[in-house]
């Protein structure tokens, strides 16, 4: 096999795997944001409403509030796959949970929710499309 067609294989192997990576990411970042939306509820269970945006995911660590019994969580399971920390907000009296996803930046297109997720920006439509039944 010659070099050329060598490298050439490599380099589709090689970006075949890193889309497959990054995809597993993706699905490793969903789980863990459903597990922080789990301990989000139980702590709401104990504390009476979810965390203040000001103390932010560190309350289901960390708490010297009366009814805590927590930790909800460890330190770790509050970052993504790709180390950066889970972003935490509340939007109407509920918790939205989102990772920056790879680039560490908010507000991009790579950030990660659970489910997909509409911003006031996006709103949602209730409009069918029907295709006509013929042209």
């Amino acid at each position: 096999m010659n070099l050329r067609l060598m490298g050439t294989v490599m380099a589709l192997l090689v970006s075949n795997l890193t889309g497959t990576q990054e995809e597993a990411n993706v699905d490793l970042t969903k789980l863990s944001i459903g597990k922080v939306e789990k301990s989000l509820k139980l702590y709401r269970v104990h504390m009476l409403r979810y965390p203040r945006e000001a103390e932010g995911l560190n309350a289901l660590v960390n708490s010297d509030q009366r009814r805590w019994r927590g930790p909800y969580a460890t330190e770790e399971s509050l970052l993504d796959p790709f180390g950066n920390p889970l972003e935490y907000r509340l939007e109407n009296g509920k918790p939205i949970v989102w990772s920056v996803g790879i680039d560490g930046t908010v507000d991009t297109k790579d950030d990660i929710f659970k489910d997909d997720h509409k911003t006031e920006d996006e709103p949602i439509s209730f409009e069918l499309e029907i295709p006509p039944l013929w042209k």
